[in-house]
């Protein structure tokens, strides 16, 4: 077995549909594929299949985990069976091959040569990018390839670019195009490694010999050709991007260069601080600048630290790169807050001296390093990771120093999460972020701790909602809403089975949504028999909480509604009820649409967080919640809350879904010594109350509870 599984290569998140293939194609020669893709399920214990079924399902298990790379094995380390194993892949990486149609797409068009390019690479990285788009069934003609590589070129190449227009059709190939390429590359390298030479006639033709120029019509012909000069007064410098000098000449790169060596220090007993230029009055106080010069973190602000512990005066100097001495006065630890692509990431910043007479917060690059960073400078950019994740990044300012995007987190702040775009968008359920910003607008979210004009203004990326959302194009869009009043009309569909039944053993869920308000209701159910029970729950809700009765009822053609109990009931109350015509599921699309969003925002949740799927219910109840209160267009940007209760929502208590929550332990279930919270997720929200809904991994059980404290952002690394 090990023999063939070896033949395959190992999954690294490319070619995704290949790679399912070969492993079906084992499956179905072992007689595994019904276990894998879930159609045969798992008998009972006293059944005498049971061992031959749990034999098979852990075979499949080993040979999927065999061929995946370890940091694809994270993905699905919570999984049971070799059927969750298999959806969970596809769940997460069929949905990613389709994105990255878009993604390869803007990257290919976007791509351009850089400064450090040579030819080879350049055409190698487009090359690459297009059969990558090919391998996702996309067509990339030679023609567009050999576009996509001229404008991409760089100034000094638009004379080649000229002269590509005037060959043949028939020989502008890619092939060609390279061979081409490469012959002018080599002659501007040989222009550029000539520059010192003079550029003069007298000159050129004293060195005739090494040009092979033995007679004077020869020379003639070098001498017709542009000089050294000309290349200069035509072409960018590499360094600073002016004409006139070549990059070795560059009085910019030179006084730079020469400017660094006042950060050389030998002095083994100080510790040293290399700033360039003199000091300039900063607004932004709270900045910290990168600092390669530095060995240890410093900063002037004693009221940061978490602990300090004192150093006498005089016994650690501090060596500046004016060659001014100044002393740290204590040594501690930090908390800070780093910010990277909208993510809120909590660490310590360690062994921070405290230096009064500085004027800038300094970063030790040299530190960081000897804590397993890995630094990189790209583009007037900087990034430092540990273990490939991203922990820190920065921006070069006009001063040449890199401002790092981090925040020293104060005692006043430790149960304070800042709330950005990100967050709240987290928080609400990854709703789209024009809601968000509407919300925002109206006063619904945020707080006078947060800039919110910041928040309207910013832009991210969402990686869960390309996973829980990536959709073909849109259903042209449906008439208006024709209902005056809260139950005139109600749509209704089931949705189900699912494939992982909830820990309360439901597989199907209904929703009923008001067409006035658009306000849903959401039950679950173990069966859909269980569907009438449920709607009349629903009735009496309605008749409660406005006042209004229901007078009719759309649904489609299933047995859960069309049954003579269900019949009864409907005649009983008087309610009119609509019935689709068969497979027409458009015609109760407004119920339909809602399964889209609701399924959609819980699978986000769930793969942004990491969950185990057995809580999609939990998922999708926290999403109708969170999108009744969020604004709706269709209602003049109220929410379906307001609409429905005729007052407004309070959002103030949302948190991530799926974040660390820490519950209050009562004395009367602990002892002396024993904790006095546990720790558990996020999994929802009371409707009747402001209490949380709490999920216990280690005990499986649901609590509910409203003391509670929350970390919504990652642990702390140490920096």
């Amino acid at each position: 077995m090990n023999s063939e599984i070896s033949h395959i290569q190992k999954y690294n998140g490319e070619n995704f549909q290949i790679w399912k293939f070969q492993m079906q194609i084992i499956f179905e020669a072992k007689e595994m594929f019904d276990i894998v893709r879930g159609t045969e399920r798992c008998p009972a214990a006293d059944n005498p299949n049971f061992k031959e079924w749990t034999k098979k399902n852990n075979i499949a298990k080993m040979i999927i985990t065999m061929a995946l790379e370890t940091k694809y094995i994270q993905q699905i380390i919570n999984c049971r069976t070799a059927a969750d194993i298999w959806s969970k892949l596809i769940c997460i990486h069929e949905v990613k091959s389709e994105a990255n149609v878009h993604i390869l797409q803007q990257k290919f068009y976007e791509c351009k040569m850089s400064k450090t390019d040579d030819v080879a690479t350049y055409l190698s990285k487009i090359e690459m990018q297009a059969q990558q788009l090919r391998d996702l069934g996309e067509q990339i003609s030679e023609n567009t390839i050999i576009t996509k590589i001229l404008y991409g070129l760089p100034e000094e190449h638009k004379n080649f670019i000229t002269a590509w227009d005037s060959v043949a059709r028939n020989e502008r190939t890619i092939e060609n195009l390279t061979l081409r390429l490469l012959k002018e590359e080599s002659i501007l390298n040989h222009w550029e490694e000539n520059n010192n030479k003079s550029e003069n006639h007298g000159a050129l033709f004293s060195k005739s010999k090494n040009l092979d120029c033995k007679t004077k019509s020869d020379f003639q012909k070098y001498a017709n050709k542009p000089s050294i000069m000309d290349k200069k007064k035509i072409t960018n410098c590499g360094y600073c991007g002016k004409k006139g000098h070549w990059w070795k000449e560059c009085h910019k790169r030179l006084n730079e260069k020469k400017n660094k060596s006042y950060g050389n220090f030998a002095n083994s007993e100080e510790s040293y601080a290399f700033v360039i230029g003199p000091e300039r009055d900063i607004k932004l106080e709270d900045t910290w600048y990168a600092d390669s010069g530095a060995t240890e973190h410093m900063t002037y602000k004693k009221e940061w630290f978490k602990e300090l512990k004192e150093i006498p005066y005089g016994k650690h100097p501090v060596s500046l790169g004016n060659n001014q001495i100044v002393y740290a006065l204590g040594k501690g630890n930090i908390d800070i807050y780093s910010f990277v692509n909208n993510e809120q990431i909590s660490a310590m910043l360690k062994e921070v001296l405290y230096v009064p007479d500085l004027k800038k917060n300094l970063f030790s690059i040299g530190q960081a390093a000897n804590n397993g960073l890995t630094i990189m400078y790209y583009n007037n950019q900087c990034k430092m990771s540990l273990n490939n994740k991203i922990l820190i990044k920065g921006i070069r300012d006009n001063s040449k120093l890199y401002k790092l995007f981090i925040e020293v987190r104060t005692e006043s702040q430790a149960n304070v999460t800042y709330a950005n775009l990100g967050v709240w968008h987290q928080r609400l359920c990854h709703v789209n972020l024009d809601t968000v910003k509407q919300m925002i607008e109206n006063g619904m979210i945020g707080s006078s701790k947060e800039n919110l004009t910041d928040m309207k203004n910013e832009k991210f990326f969402c990686e869960a909602c390309i996973y829980g959302k990536q959709t073909r194009k849109p259903f042209k869009k449906v008439d208006s809403s024709k209902a005056t009043m809260v139950g005139e009309h109600i749509f209704s569909d089931v949705c189900g089975p699912m494939n992982t039944k909830t820990p309360g053993g439901s597989k199907y869920y209904v929703v009923f949504k008001d067409e006035f308000s658009r306000y849903r209701t959401v039950y679950f159910l173990k069966n859909k028999s269980n569907v009438l029970e449920k709607f009349k729950e629903f009735v009496q809700k309605v008749r409660t909480e406005t006042g209004h009765e229901i007078k009719r009822l759309r649904t489609d053609n299933g047995t859960e509604y069309v049954n003579k109990e269900f019949s009864d009931y409907l005649k009983q109350k008087g309610i009119i009820h609509e019935l689709t015509a068969p497979y027409t599921p458009e015609q109760n699309g407004f119920s339909e649409r809602d399964h889209r969003t609701l399924v959609e925002s819980a699978r986000s949740m769930l793969h942004a967080r990491n969950l185990p799927l057995e809580l999609w219910a939990e998922a999708i109840n926290t999403s109708a919640y969170v999108l009744n209160r969020c604004i709706s267009k269709q209602l003049n940007n109220i929410s379906p809350y307001e609409a429905w209760y005729n007052k407004k929502p309070t959002l103030n208590h949302l948190r991530i879904f799926g974040s660390d929550a820490y519950v209050h332990v009562p004395k009367e279930q602990r002892r002396k010594f024993d904790k006095k919270s546990n720790h558990t997720l996020l999994v929802g929200y009371t409707e009747t109350s402001k209490n949380y809904k709490l999920w216990n991994p280690h005990k499986r059980k649901m609590i509910t509870s409203r003391n509670v404290i929350f970390n919504e952002i990652s642990e702390k690394e140490s920096i």
